[in-house]
């Protein structure tokens, strides 16, 4: 018997194999181009965000410096990519958050420490420098001065010649992919205040810009040299930092020393480290100042954010929104708010909010109403108060904003914000918002556990944190 050969199925191999290369090829492609530009995009939105948070850093350095009044942050360290089915992530891009060493600033021969505080990405895919602080000024490290970006600029020496010094003591150095809290504390019960000084003072502050920056900004009439603002000599054993030299009068000198997550504290006479402000009214006799309170102005501390009582937290419309109620003390006169902020942190869960917007829209006028409806974003007892920023909504990012009206709060009242709907996307058009199933007040960021952060900053720059710790989420 002879038998014939059968090829029929050998079409059918070959066409799975040369499907399955181009496969193959297209998923290694994939993995070459489109996941690092992703990623790429990933990074991008997480290095604005840390541009934003470490300006309001700086802010809060000179807040609890200017107002003595504690100032309450926090700062995302790093960002997680999206999830992947077939193709793969290097590890999450893990950034670092750290002071330097101490450097001598001195005052008419006294000397106190003062620290640089920089922020350094882990990003795979962006190629971007350092974040510093440096006496006010914010910026972008460059592989050289003429490659470095002011991000903001000093507000060391004001247009009227006055020179606004503040010292940043106490050491930080914190890495990872989290969101951490970033407390700055004003010294308590200085020692030495800037009414100890009199006369013309040499005053040499430690700074990593160079003249380039600083002969702009500071007249030249302050300069102890004739030829520029900053001695390059100051500290031989560092080339990267300089001294701004300058001499002003006593008059024209405030100063202040603020810590970092604990109050500045005298370390010996040669080297003071809680130097402040001189009270501008103190009661006289020990008694307080303006308005009793045991503080100042009215306010309890002088801080409008410590007259408010009784913080309480709910939920409304089955958790899809939130409301914080809170009442100004009795003792206090009245207070005025005038921002609000946002944050969620998931400590490295993956899920995350990302947006404020009311329930199915995406902000703006998504409906292309005329007129457009206004959609408030956070409303009070007392109406609206924050409409979408753009057609994106209000982003959840932690940053407060201004109000779009101001909501005052007199003695004795209570006040209550309501805010919603709440969405993991930037782009919610078309999505359901997701309803927050249970969550409780706390009185510290949870280090396990998803929380929201939630900013009401008053008239007077002080700031009040509410922390409520997500137990149930209905994603």
């Amino acid at each position: 018997m002879e038998f014939q050969s059968d090829r029929r199925s050998q079409s059918t191999v070959i066409g799975v194999v040369v499907l399955f290369g181009f496969f193959i090829l297209a998923l290694s492609l994939y993995q070459a181009q489109v996941v690092p530009q992703q990623n790429a995009e990933t990074e991008f939105d997480h290095f604005q965000e840390a541009k934003n948070e470490f300006t309001v850093l700086r802010t809060a350095i000179s807040r609890a410096g200017q107002t003595d009044v504690a100032q309450y942050e926090n700062f995302k360290l790093g960002t997680n990519y999206r999830q992947r089915l077939f193709t793969l992530n290097p590890p999450a891009p893990a950034g670092q958050l750290q002071t330097t060493q101490p450097y001598n600033l001195t005052i008419d021969g006294r000397v106190i420490q003062t620290r640089f505080l920089e922020y350094e990405d882990g990003y795979h895919e962006l190629r971007v420098g350092s974040i510093w602080y440096d006496n006010s000024v914010v910026y972008l490290e460059g592989r050289t001065d003429a490659e470095r970006v002011i991000i903001e600029d000093q507000n060391l020496v004001t247009d009227d010649g006055q020179l606004r010094v503040t010292a940043l003591q106490n050491s930080i150095e914190t890495s990872g992919v989290r969101r951490v809290p970033v407390e700055v504390y004003p010294v308590e019960n200085p020692t030495l205040t800037d009414s100890d000084f009199t006369g013309e003072l040499s005053v040499r502050i430690p700074t990593r810009l160079n003249g380039s920056y600083w002969d702009d900004e500071i007249p030249s009439t302050l300069w102890t040299s004739t030829s520029s603002a900053v001695d390059v000599s100051a500290y031989p054993d560092d080339d990267d930092v300089y001294a701004l030299a300058l001499t002003v009068n006593s008059a024209d000198l405030k100063f202040n020393t603020v810590g970092i997550n604990s109050g500045p504290e005298d370390i010996g006479e040669s080297l003071k480290q809680n130097v402040g402000a001189a009270p501008e009214n103190s009661g006289g006799n020990g008694e307080p100042g303006n308005g009793g309170n045991d503080g100042e102005n009215g306010f309890t501390n002088g801080s409008q954010a410590a007259c408010t009582r009784g913080t309480t937290a709910g939920s409304v419309n089955n958790g899809y929104r939130i409301s914080v109620e809170f009442t100004n003390a009795d003792s206090c006169d009245s207070i005025t708010l005038t921002g609000f902020g946002l944050a969620y942190d998931a400590n490295q869960n993956d899920f995350v909010f990302k947006l404020l917007s009311r329930a199915g829209e995406q902000g703006g006028n998504p409906d292309q109403r005329d007129p457009p409806d206004e959609e408030y974003e956070i409303t009070s007892t007392d109406g609206g108060l924050l409409k979408s920023q753009d057609s994106q909504g209000y982003a959840i990012d932690g940053i407060a904003r201004d109000l779009d009206r101001n909501l005052s709060v007199t003695s004795g009242a209570t006040k209550q914000l309501t805010f919603g709907h709440f969405y993991d996307t930037q782009n919610p058009k078309g999505r359901d918002p997701t309803p927050i199933g249970n969550f409780r007040r706390v009185e510290s960021p949870p280090p396990d556990a998803r929380y929201f952060t939630v900013k009401l900053r008053f008239a007077d720059g002080t700031q009040q944190e509410i922390y409520l710790q997500v137990t149930d989420l209905d994603t």
